[in-house]
């Protein structure tokens, strides 16, 4: 059951200069043209997401959007199936926290008695599995062929062990790959998703997932008048259904979010134009027959403050619940839960350990594990020294209200590591790792790709490896997606060869 969200960098999601001339730092200042980028259940999550230029356009109506949209990803996530524990005996292993003394407990075997997915003392047990080293496969390649500008690279796990790479032109077209990871081929593509040529808003979020009826979703920000978000879906992934509009209540609708629950049974959250108030807030909405034409319900705020709000994300665990995250742009992390399908929804509360600290527009990605514990990601600013830099934070939750203590992503500080996207697999050799990506400004030249890998729920991370790095050129705004078989898809927008930026692959193992 797949999940889509989408966000905009303004929501998603992704892209172009920030702060990059008028900063005092002394050190090299990030290339001009540089843009920010920005996903349960068999239930499959899709951060989907979408960047814009920070110097691009805004199409907001009476409002100034300094941010730009996040590029987002897919995060496709089993429901959660107990995982037998192969350790013999617990050979002393720390009570919650407080060492046994070294002495084995009661040196009993845990006799194959399956975890049942529950979190020792809200720490998920990794389940003495192991994960293969990272890989580089020898598929590396570009996926579009215009040359008049491309952002919102977008990929998900597709039929037949292949993948879905999409991503946005510049003539306002919403345009899907079929990418076979095995042999390299584009298998079918570049196919034209919209069908009112131009109608997709170029710097808006986008997201094309499918579920396990092997059903397509494309959502995209729209240009048409008082369509403001809008989804199409596909039995063949070739030909989309006419559009539909998606946001309702609210006005002007951005970063949209889609969390499919079953075939034609849909979740919605984007922020949105409240009616008669200045601010943006998130909303939530559900359609429970998108097949027949039936349009989505009527749009619920899951805040309604004067602050604006942005950068929406949502997810489903095993057991039904949704979790809704999303950024303030006082620079804070909230997150809201609900027990009962949509229908209400907890009191928000803050994620961040330091206030304010939040960099809106620069990346928010929400993904839950195969044993429900929910993890937040996003871009931070607290330990900026100069101008605009950022670095990668998370934090995660048993139960996606209680929140742990913040962890650093990138293990190297030196400016602009941002645009995070994050998938999680749920193969047998991979169940259950978090893997992310972002782009990354340490080299202090251009932007590159780099990932990090969580076995323990996000608690802790790898060292950072490179997915994508040409000192000379950028790569940027990275999208994640991890397949069943565990074969790591990452897409990017990528200027190597062209200064307009064309949509760059590569698959992996780890």
């Amino acid at each position: 059951m797949p999940t889509l969200t989408l966000r905009r960098l303004p929501l998603v999601s992704l892209i172009a200069l920030l702060c990059f001339g008028g900063c005092s730092d002394t050190s090299t200042d990030a290339p001009a043209g540089t843009s920010d980028s920005g996903a349960v259940g068999d239930v499959v999550l899709f951060d989907a997401g979408s960047s814009s230029d920070d110097t691009g356009p805004s199409h907001d109506a009476g409002e100034t959007d300094t941010t730009t949209t996040d590029a987002g990803a897919l995060d496709a996530i089993s429901a959660d199936v107990a995982t037998t524990d192969t350790e013999t005996v617990d050979a002393g292993t720390p009570d919650a926290g407080t060492p046994d003394s070294g002495t084995p407990d009661a040196g009993t075997p845990d006799a194959g008695t399956p975890d049942a997915g529950t979190p020792d003392a809200g720490t998920p047990d990794a389940g003495g599995m192991t994960y293969g080293a990272f890989t580089l496969q020898s598929c590396k390649k570009f996926v579009n062929k215009n040359t008049d500008g491309t952002v919102n690279p977008f990929i998900s796990p597709a039929r037949n062990n292949q993948f879905y790479v999409s991503w946005v032109q510049k003539s306002g077209d919403l345009m899907l790959n079929w990418e076979a990871p095995g042999s390299c081929k584009t298998e079918k593509g570049p196919m034209q998703v919209n069908k009112t040529k131009g109608d997709v808003y170029y710097w808006g979020g986008i997201a094309v997932v499918s579920d396990t009826a092997g059903n397509f979703y494309a959502v995209w920000e729209s240009k048409t008048k008082n369509a403001d978000i809008s989804i199409a879906w596909s039995t063949s992934g070739k030909d989309f259904s006419a559009p539909m509009e998606v946001v309702s209540t609210s006005t002007n609708g951005q970063d949209p979010a889609l969390l499919v629950v079953s075939p034609g049974v849909v979740h919605a959250a984007w922020r949105g134009h409240h009616p008669t108030k200045k601010q943006y807030d998130p909303y939530f909405a559900t359609n429970v027959d998108l097949f027949k034409n039936k349009p989505f319900g009527k749009g619920v705020p899951l805040q309604d403050d004067a602050a604006q709000d942005d950068q929406v994300a949502i997810a489903r665990d095993s057991k039904g619940n949704l979790y809704y995250a999303w950024q303030s742009h006082d620079g804070d992390m909230f997150a809201a839960k609900s027990t009962d399908g949509g229908k209400t929804w907890t009191k928000p509360v803050q994620v961040n350990d330091v206030k304010e600290k939040a960099n809106v527009g620069k990346g928010t990605f929400l993904v839950v594990t195969p044993d429900d514990r929910v993890v937040l990601m996003w871009s931070d600013t607290r330990k900026k020294k100069s101008g605009n830099e950022n670095d990668v934070f998370a934090d995660s939750s048993a139960d996606g209200l209680t929140w742990g203590k913040d962890v650093q992503v990138n293990d190297n500080d030196a400016r602009y590591q941002q645009d995070p996207s994050m998938a999680v697999g749920t193969g047998a050799k991979c169940k259950g790792a978090i893997y992310a990506v972002w782009q990354d400004f340490r080299h202090k030249k251009s932007y590159d790709v780099y990932a990090a890998r969580s076995i323990d729920g996000g608690l802790t991370w790898s060292k950072n490896e490179a997915i994508a790095k040409d000192l000379a050129e950028d790569e940027m705004n990275p999208a994640i997606a991890v397949d069943k078989g565990c074969v790591i898809g990452v897409a990017w927008r990528d200027s190597t060869k062209n200064k307009n930026f064309d949509i760059g692959l590569q698959f992996l193992t780890w």
